[in-house]
Formats: C-alpha cells, sequence, structure tokens
C-alpha cells in the first residue's frame, strides 16, 4: 500500500510540474525560453546528440556560427543534463519535443534532489516535500524560464548537504561527493556551478568564523580533520586523492573552450556591465511573473534589466524562511542552519548593490567571477537555504499540532531495541593526537572521572565542574576528563573550560578523539560520572562497563533500566550533590565496597539489529499509544 506521505510527495511534484512547466508552455506547443536562448539551448544539445550519433565532426566547434570555433563557449554547454535529451532524442525522433521533455525533467529532477537533500540534513519526509516545492518551482524559477540554461540545478542540494555532513563527521568521503555534485553543476551551467562554488565558499567562511565566537576553538578542529585522516586507510587515500585528480580534469576539460573562447575573442566583463546586473534590494520584491504579485512589482518599474531582477520567492516561501529562521536560532538545529543561514546572509550582502556600490566589486575581477555579468541569478542558489529554512518551520509547526492534540486516526506502536557497543567489530576510528600519550598517563597519576557526551546543557556538564571545582579546593587530589565536542548553548561554559587554570592539570577536555582514543581513556580513567538530566539510552554506561569502569549515575529512568543494581546513583542539581556523591564512593571505592558495573548486560551490534528486526518484522512492540494527533504522519 502507497503511504500518505509518499502520495503527498508524488501528488505534489505532478501538481507543480503541470501548473509551473507544462501549462506555461500552452499544453506541449510551445518551447521554454526566449526565442534566443532557446535556439540555442536546443542546438547546443542537438549537436551533442548528432556528435554521439558520429554525424557531426566536433563537440565544441559546432557550425551554428560558421566559421567561427569554439562556439560552446559562448554560452552555457549543456554536457551535464545532455543524457537526458540525448535519451528523448532517440526515443521520440523530434529535437523540439526532446528539448521539453529535457526541460520538464529538470523540474522532477530539482525536486528529487532537493528532497533527499533535505533528508540528509534531517528535515522530515513532508517538511523536505514543501522544501523541495520551494527549490524547485518557486517565482524564480519562472522568473528566470527565458533562460532554460540555468534550469538544471539538481546537483547544488546534494553538494550542499554532503558539505555539512563532511563539517560535521570531518569524513573526507563527503568531501569528495560534495566536490563531485559541484563538477556535474558545472557541467549543467557555469553560471549554477559558479554560484554553487561561491555558495560553498561562503560556508566555509561561516563555519571558520563561528570558532572565533566559540573561545577559538579552531586548532581543536583542525585536529580532529588531521586525525581523521590520519585514521584514513591507504587504499582510501589513493582512491580519495585519485577521485580529486579526476575532478579537476573534468574541470579542465570543460573550461577549455572558455579559455579558447577568452583568448580568441578577447570576451571580457567590465564593471559597468556587472553593476547593472547585482541585486539591488528592490530585486527581492520583483516579480513580474506572478498575478497575485505583479501589481506589487510595478512600484519599480524604473528599473534597468527588469526581467534579470525577477527575485523574489514568493510570500509564502520568505514567511516561511523568517519563522524557520527564528525558531533555529531558538533551538538546537544543528550546524546546517548555522551554515546554511550564515553562507546566505553573507552572499545577500556581498552581492548587493545600493546606490551604486557593491561590496562584489573586489571580487568581481577574480579568475571566473570576471566572467559573470548577471548575478541576480544566484537566486537560484538562494532557493535551497529558504527552502531549507522553510523546512525548519513546517518541522516546528508539526511539532506545536502534535502538542496541541489533535485527533489521529490510527494507534501509534512503540518499540524499544538496546544499542550495540562492540566498537572493535565495527569500523573504528584511529590515531593519537600530539599530547595523547600524556594526557592517559595524567589520567592514572590520581582518581579520574570521566564524562563522555556532546557538551550541551541537558549533559549536566556545569554542575558536575562547579562540584570538582568544590573538591579541588578543599585538597582532593581528583582528575576530571571530559570527552565530547562543543554543543549548543553552552558558550559560557566552553569559555569557562578552555580559559580553566586547571585545564591540562587536573581538568581535561577532549573535543575530537578518535575511537581508539576513547578506548585508552576508558581504560585509563577510575570511574564514569553521568550527569545527564535526560538520555534515550546512555551508551557511555555501556561502554564504561565493557571496560569494568564504576559508575556513577543520575537518578533517572533510563539509567535505572540500563545499569540499576551496578551503579551509584546521586539526586540534585546542586554542585554539592555531584560533589557528595563523588567522595561517598571514593570512600568506598578505597576499601573495595563500591558497586561495580562489570554484571551489566550489554549487546554487540550484531544482537542490537536482531532485537530491531524482532520488533519490527515480527510485530514484537512494547505498546500501542492511541495518540490524539494525525499531524503530520512521517514527522
Amino acid at each position: 500500500m502507497v503511504s500518505l506521505n509518499t502520495s503527498f510527495k508524488f501528488a505534489t511534484l505532478a501538481s507543480a510540474v503541470l501548473f509551473v512547466g507544462v501549462l506555461p508552455m500552452d499544453g506541449l506547443s510551445l518551447l521554454p525560453g526566449d526565442i534566443g536562448d532557446a535556439r540555442f539551448n536546443n542546438y547546443i544539445l542537438e549537436n551533442i546528440y548528432q556528435f554521439l550519433k558520429g554525424a557531426t565532426p566536433s563537440l565544441f566547434h559546432p557550425t551554428f556560427f560558421y566559421p567561427f570555433p569554439y562556439i560552446v563557449g559562448f554560452s552555457e554547454n549543456l554536457l551535464g543534463s545532455s543524457p537526458v535529451y540525448v535519451v528523448a532524442r532517440a526515443l521520440l525522433g523530434q529535437s523540439d519535443t526532446a528539448f521539453q521533455v529535457w526541460y520538464l525533467t529538470g523540474y522532477i529532477l530539482n525536486f528529487l534532489a532537493a528532497y533527499y537533500a533535505l533528508r540528509r540534513l534531517d528535515r522530515s519526509e513532508i517538511a523536505a516535500a514543501l522544501g523541495a516545492l520551494i527549490f524547485a518551482f518557486a517565482l524564480p524559477v519562472t522568473g528566470h524560464s527565458g533562460h532554460a540554461q540555468l534550469h538544471y540545478r539538481f546537483a547544488v542540494p546534494p553538494s550542499i548537504a554532503m558539505y555539512v555532513i563532511f563539517l560535521q563527521q570531518k569524513n573526507l568521503r563527503y568531501l569528495l561527493s560534495a566536490g563531485a555534485w559541484l563538477v556535474w553543476q558545472f557541467y549543467c551551467s557555469i553560471y549554477t556551478g559558479f554560484f554553487l562554488l561561491l555558495f560553498l565558499v561562503a560556508m566555509t567562511f561561516v563555519y571558520l568564523a563561528s570558532f572565533f565566537f566559540k573561545g577559538g576553538r579552531l586548532r581543536v578542529e583542525m585536529e580532529g580533520f588531521f586525525c581523521k585522516w590520519q585514521a584514513t586507510r591507504p587504499s582510501e587515500r589513493i582512491l580519495l586523492l585519485a577521485a580529486t585528480v579526476t575532478s579537476a580534469l573534468l574541470m579542465g576539460f570543460l573550461f577549455y573552450p572558455y579559455v579558447r573562447v577568452s583568448m580568441l575573442y578577447g570576451f571580457t566583463r567590465s564593471w559597468s556591465e556587472i553593476v547593472q546586473i547585482l541585486p539591488r534590494p528592490q530585486s527581492y520584491l520583483l516579480a513580474d511573473v506572478s498575478w497575485l504579485w505583479a501589481s506589487q512589482s510595478k512600484v519599480f518599474a524604473s528599473l534597468q534589466l527588469r526581467h534579470e531582477h525577477q527575485m523574489f520567492a514568493g510570500a509564502i516561501p520568505i514567511l516561511l524562511a523568517l519563522f524557520g529562521f527564528i525558531v533555529g536560532s531558538r533551538q538546537d538545529h544543528g550546524i546546517g542552519f548555522v551554515l546554511l543561514s550564515g553562507a546566505l546572509a553573507t552572499l545577500v550582502l556581498l552581492t548587493l548593490c545600493i546606490g551604486g556600490f557593491s561590496l562584489w566589486y573586489f571580487f568581481a575581477k577574480l579568475p571566473l567571477a570576471s566572467a559573470i555579468r548577471a548575478m541576480t541569478r544566484i537566486d537560484l542558489i538562494f532557493l535551497f537555504p529558504i527552502a531549507f529554512l522553510g523546512s525548519v518551520a513546517d518541522d516546528e509547526l508539526a511539532r506545536w499540532l502534535t502538542v496541541t492534540g489533535i485527533s489521529r486516526d490510527r494507534p501509534l506502536k512503540i518499540g524499544w531495541f538496546h544499542l550495540g557497543s562492540d566498537v572493535e567489530n565495527s569500523v573504528p576510528t584511529i590515531g593519537l593526537p600530539k599530547g595523547a600519550e600524556e594526557n592517559l598517563s595524567s589520567f592514572s597519576e590520581f582518581p579520574s572521572f570521566l564524562m563522555v557526551g556532546t557538551v550541551e546543557p541537558r549533559k549536566g556538564h556545569a554542575q558536575t565542574l562547579a562540584a570538582f571545582e568544590m573538591l579541588w579546593q578543599s585538597g582532593h587530589q581528583l582528575n576530571l576528563t571530559i570527552v565530547g565536542k562543543q554543543g549548543w548553548m553552552v558558550e559560557t561554559l566552553a569559555q569557562k573550560l578552555h580559559n580553566h587554570p586547571n585545564l591540562g592539570k587536573r581538568l581535561f577536555w577532549l573535543e575530537s578523539v578518535s575511537d581508539e582514543y576513547l578506548e585508552k581513556t576508558y581504560a585509563a580513567c577510575t570511574c564514569l560520572i553521568a550527569a545527564s538530566h535526560g538520555e534515550g539510552f546512555g551508551l557511555p554506561l555501556i561502554e564504561a562497563a565493557r571496560h569494568n569502569l564504576p559508575i556513577i549515575a543520575r537518578d533517572i529512568p533510563v539509567f535505572r533500566e540500563v545499569a540499576d543494581g551496578h551503579a551509584s546513583f546521586f539526586t540534585g542539581e546542586d554542585p554539592d550533590d555531584i560533589a557528595e556523591a563523588v567522595k561517598n564512593w571514593l570512600t568506598l571505592h578505597s576499601e573495595n565496597r563500591h558497586t561495580k558495573s562489570n554484571k551489566i548486560t550489554w549487546l554487540t551490534w550484531s544482537q542490537s539489529v536482531d532485537r530491531l528486526k524482532t520488533v519490527v518484522l515480527k510485530g514484537d512492540w512494547y505498546s500501542t499509544f492511541q495518540s490524539k494527533n494525525i499531524w503530520p504522519k512521517g514527522h
């Protein structure tokens, strides 16, 4: 049976293609684009088809402007999207019909790529579908329909998503994937490829700038990247380097005709040409293609080259994006929110022209940038961060509707399974950073208490640090080791940790560690402290038990479920509560009467998967809950 979410996605896509793609072409009686660009694009695609058939001698020198060479370097070469045209041309036989199919297929690929990327960025199914709708069909897409060469943008969302995941996980394979999608986008369109590259650079700028506000964690973050590279197998390194070289060669092949055109014909863009098509504030309010908004657009009738300034994304997408930005600023929506919203704001400011002045003046003479005239077309890339922010708003709306309790039409099945913890049977990361051996040696000098997990408010790091400051002040020779990167809403605590007088002496913060380093840390420490106020499972308890490491845990239900009878528990929100728990534990430990963790039962990942399959495939659900909410399924 087809799910409601799947039906919603297909209905949304089909309706949008019909109303935005097919109807403006009067069914299929018209060609997309204006008479100049449409004919040129069709001819370039047809030349590719004829070249593959062996009917024309050159891919770079079509005879459209004979005897001039390198005609493909006059505009977009469309190589990245040409397979769609070639297949349609071979099946349908008519070049104009193949061109229509090529154009309509672009909508579908743009939608599917945006949906995939938003799902990878942790958006729900319906939120991703609505975001993909914005990216593929918003008003600027129709506003630029006269330039069909800009239509294929399906590589933009996955490139951005893969780059976000790379910065999160520091896995070079995601960087390679982001680069591969970037190369493909250049093959679809030089313009959109350049704008995508510019957006990735802006994301990098935002990423580096964020460390300025986090107390100088850039060095630690770079060490994390270095550790990941060290942990990469030699065979993977060779593959990554080979893929990088291949991408560089592909880019060289792509740009060769453009370099030749520049040399042969002296094509350049002056600042006077570029400044006319830089975004103005009013550009973001123009949408002459909208019968609802066109009357408002007339206010800016005096704008030169008006057709190039159709950048209004639509009232609903903009309102959703603004709401998503407000929500995302107040809650943790991950690094993706920071990077996409920050890069969007950066490029809007960088390219904005007010009173004839723009910061883009200082970048316009850089290689490749000097060939880009119509900077207003960057709105086709801006649609993805707008779509992302809109999907954040949709997810928040769904959460609110869940809380308000709107009735649901079917019971909600609830199941559970425990996680595995046999790191050695997964693909553990390896490598020890500089100073690791000295840290491990320090952990063994005095009783060392370990905390594992991202530093965020619910984890109880602030209360624990305050407790140990009391213990140190009273003369206790103890170490506190924190393993975990900085999370959200802990800027003050992070700054305190980085500037703490005991940092590197009795306080250790390991922000980026490999699995190997973590295993050695567990082995070197004396006791685990699990001070979280709420957890879904509490994997560090299991990891500690595997190393026979005793546990002091906050008395919350999930920790009782995992370690009841095999851990010491504490309650209370004051530093005194943890300090007393530690002192009591030290007394019992000195007499070997402390609670041991070695009898905590734990699963391998294989056993964990078997349990999950039993729940899902055999219907071994824990309970069935009749919720009062039906909006939206899949969230």
